[in-house]
């Protein structure tokens, strides 16, 4: 389960990326695109200077977020599927015990 997880996560991270990289392409090719990117990112403080919206860098940072967490997982779910093949090998009925001798 956590694998499929995993999956969701990472392809929705490839999702979110390629819309955010079409759209800047697409903004970019503008006379002005630049200073369209500015104005949907940021507000203006003075004359020059523009400050990026808390909500636009959450969303700029999204696909990376939801990478690493897909990566986490998978390395999760890979440490139970270890772990639960190890399992029957430590159990008590398949160690032989050797007669005490006194």
């Amino acid at each position: 389960m956590i694998w499929y997880s995993a999956l969701l996560l990472a392809l929705a991270a490839i999702a979110t990326s390629a819309q955010q990289s079409v759209a800047l392409t697409r903004l970019g090719s503008h006379l002005d695109g630049l200073g369209k990117i500015r104005q949907l990112i940021g507000k203006r403080d003075g004359l020059t200077k523009f400050t990026a919206r808390k909500l636009h860098l959450f969303i700029w940072q999204a696909p990376l977020s939801l990478l690493n967490t897909s990566v986490v997982m998978f390395i999760i779910g890979f440490a139970v599927l270890i772990w639960k093949g190890a399992l029957p090998i430590w159990s008590v009925d398949n160690v032989k015990m050797k007669p005490h001798r006194n």
